[in-house]
């Protein structure tokens, strides 16, 4: 049997010598049993007393997991109590460490600084230093390895955040490939975030100093919409990219900034190869059912690995090569450090060669090549065709600018241009052909002969013996009586006389006539005089000159008709009486409109042409022959039309003196049909639905927040 301590009957007795219990045996305030303990048994071993003081111990731990606060702390001096006279020892710790524990770290830290000191100890299977033969990886390549200098390639880049982290490294290493061939990406994407991870990725790649600024040998940075190009977001998801394939000169004229690229592609076919770069396979088909058919060509695919399997369908069908993961993307990194050879070649060709007629010669203008070769332009060289050779005649230029005047040239002969850039390494192709006419205003309208009538005068006369090398748009007349006005009036190119009345008997008018075409009018005529004198046969034949009057003359009150005056440039029909308005449509000199109104001011005219085209035009660019510009009605704003009438009816107007003329009739404006959006105001819905989205997905948002915190506070 044991005591409340845990002392059994076989131990010393305690307390020594029997007799009662401490006093504090009943009273937990008393001094401590410990202190009294140890001042009562100073004379006992220590080992035995560490032996009750641990049974003391364990005890007090059971009773205290059974009720804490029954049982006093005995290890707490008490107040007033009287310390032990013992030393008080401290323990030391000593850290042990196993055996087996210290192996087994050793085996850890072995097994994981092994790998990176010995390639036999690695485990798994490291990426291969190159694809297999024939493999859709190779093919990939081999296509990408085969582009020259300048050329276009269109990069899809269809995949967002979640994908970026793998697919921005198979990214990187395809756009390095394309710009060490010196081919230039155009990358589009319907992902707006990702066309700026793309414009961030090229920039770091091309910066000045880099390793591939290095390796192609430029001292400066690759440039945007230079060497290569981010063009704007394709918005609609599949409408985007039917978009894309519907209007592609428009989607690329500017970049991801709002900048113009200069880009001049009109269909896919312009590129020489198609990239897409994507998350999910139907990205893929998309693309191949879009865009490949239209370039005519098969493209190339990447995609991330988990969706490598479900794009193998489209191999052989619409992708002629593809690769996937980090693992392709390590290996054909393998293949661009090892093997690629990046030399200084020929610069690719010249862009947007244009052309401008001129007397006996031809202005051309073009835009640099989208790559030099690696070494600066050094000169041009242009070579022309005309149609009566067969040889064609090169013409070298030294330098790098970028016009020049072919002169020398027959007016009226078709000729066929072309250029080509030359540096260190020697020429590139050809541009692209075009075609232009030199041409000039034709020489002076013969034979102005004249015949007086009764009040009237008939002029007649033929054609110039040269038309400038391009065929007559007509004839303008004008006459005067001494020192007045011109009276002005104008015939079709196959009406070579007019009758002039409304004159005054027994005066002299003066009359002069000049053929016009498309470089402008050419010189007038000499002046010939005749007089009008009353007479019966005068009479008869004013009469059958009347019925015989061309379809141009001065018109009534109400219309009157105007001449684009001689010397002036094409003019511009704008919607509204400002130079700042929109332009409708082209006018050339020697052109005849309908003068229908004027401003306020009388500084614009509101005129219909020939084709049925209405806007204004400045008053300072129109001849009205005799017609003052007081005349014509007033008013404010008359509304435009931008559309093409079909061509009206001719109704017989008279003019104030009399001159019969010819007036299209108005017609009604071709109504726009409604049933097939166009593609701006379709691109125009899908932004409006986008946005309308949005705001919708807020609003639910808000009141989903605003629910929770009602049941929220209720609850609380």
């Amino acid at each position: 049997m044991s005591d409340v301590y845990g002392q059994g009957a076989g131990d010393d007795p305690w307390p020594p010598g029997g007799g009662p219990p401490p006093a504090w045996a009943g009273d937990p305030a008393a001094t401590s049993p410990l202190l009294a303990l140890l001042g009562q048994l100073r004379d006992r071993p220590l080992n035995r007393l560490s032996r009750r003081l641990r049974r003391l111990r364990a005890r007090s731990d059971q009773l205290a997991r059974r009720d804490p606060t029954a049982v006093p702390n005995v290890f707490v001096p008490v107040p007033g109590a009287e310390a032990s006279s013992a030393p008080r020892r401290r323990r030391r710790r000593r850290l042990r460490v196993g055996g087996d524990r210290f192996f087994l770290s050793l085996v850890l830290v072995s097994g994981m600084l092994l790998p990176f000191s010995s390639v036999q100890t690695r485990f798994g299977e490291s990426a291969p230093t190159t694809f297999n033969a024939d493999s859709p990886q190779e093919t990939l390549y081999e296509t990408l390895d085969a582009l020259s200098s300048g050329d276009l390639v269109l990069v899809g880049m269809e995949y967002g955040a979640t994908a970026a982290g793998e697919l921005d490294t198979v990214a990187t290493v395809l756009l390095r490939h394309i710009l060490l061939r010196r081919a230039v990406p155009v990358v589009v994407s319907r992902y707006p975030v990702t066309l700026l991870r793309t414009e961030q990725l090229l920039t770091n790649l091309g910066q000045a100093g880099s390793a591939l600024a290095t390796r192609l040998e430029r001292d400066n940075a690759l440039a945007a919409n230079a060497d290569w190009f981010v063009t704007r977001f394709l918005a609609g998801d599949l409408a985007g990219l039917r978009s894309l394939s519907m209007n592609l000169q428009k989607q690329l004229a500017t970049d991801l900034r709002g900048a113009a690229t200069g880009l001049n592609i009109r269909q896919p076919g312009d590129f020489a190869q198609i990239l897409v770069i994507a998350e999910r396979p139907e990205d893929l088909r998309q693309w191949a059912e879009q865009i490949a058919p239209l370039a005519g060509s098969e493209m190339l695919g990447a995609t991330g690995q988990a969706a490598a399997p479900l794009a193998r369908p489209w191999l052989r069908v619409a992708l002629s090569g593809t690769i996937s993961g980090f693992r392709d993307a390590l290996t054909y990194d393998s293949l661009l450090l090892q093997e690629l050879e990046v030399t200084v070649g020929p610069p690719s060709a010249p862009r947007n060669l244009r052309a401008l007629s001129l007397d006996a010669s031809i202005e051309l203008n073009w835009d640099r090549p989208l790559s030099n070769g690696g070494s600066p332009i050094t000169a041009y060289t242009i070579r022309h065709l005309s149609t009566p050779y067969l040889d064609w005649v090169e013409v070298p230029l030294a330098g790098s600018d970028t016009n020049h005047v072919l002169t020398g040239l027959d007016n009226g002969t078709a000729y066929d241009i072309q250029l080509r850039a030359r540096n260190a390494e020697g020429d590139g192709p050809w541009s692209e052909q075009i075609t232009d006419v030199p041409r000039s205003v034709p020489s002076q309208a013969q034979a102005l002969s004249l015949t007086a009538g009764d009040a009237s005068v008939e002029a007649s006369w033929s054609a110039p013996d040269d038309d400038g090398g391009s065929a007559l748009t007509g004839y303008r007349l004008r006459w005067r009586r001494g020192t007045d006005d011109w009276r002005t009036a104008d015939t079709a190119d196959d009406v070579t006389s007019f009758t002039a009345t409304g004159l005054t008997n027994d005066d002299v008018w003066e009359f002069q006539v000049r053929a016009v075409n498309r470089a402008g009018a050419g010189d007038w005529s000499a002046a010939e005089t005749a007089t009008p004198t009353a007479g019966s046969q005068a009479l008869a034949n004013a009469a059958a000159n009347s019925q015989q009057a061309p379809a141009v003359a001065t018109a009534t009150p109400a219309i009157f008709l105007g001449t684009v005056v001689t010397g002036a440039s094409e003019l511009s029909l704008h919607d509204r009486a400002d130079t700042a308005g929109a332009v409708l449509g082209i006018v050339n000199p020697g052109d005849n409109v309908l003068v229908l109104l004027r401003n306020v001011a009388s500084t614009w005219l509101f005129v219909q042409t020939n084709d049925g085209l209405r806007g204004w035009l400045p008053a300072a660019s129109l001849d009205l022959g005799p017609v003052d510009i007081e005349d014509v009605p007033q008013q404010a704003a008359p509304q435009p039309t931008a559309t093409p009438q079909a061509t009206p009816a001719s109704v017989a107007v008279e003019s104030p003196g009399g001159t019969a003329a010819q007036a299209p009739a108005d017609a009604a404006p071709a109504s726009r049909p409604g049933t097939i959006l166009q593609a701006a105001e379709r691109e125009s819905s899908i932004h409006i639905g986008v946005a309308l989205s949005i705001v919708i997905i807020a609003l639910g948002a808000l009141g989903n927040m605003g629910s929770a915190a009602l049941r929220r506070g209720r609850r609380d």
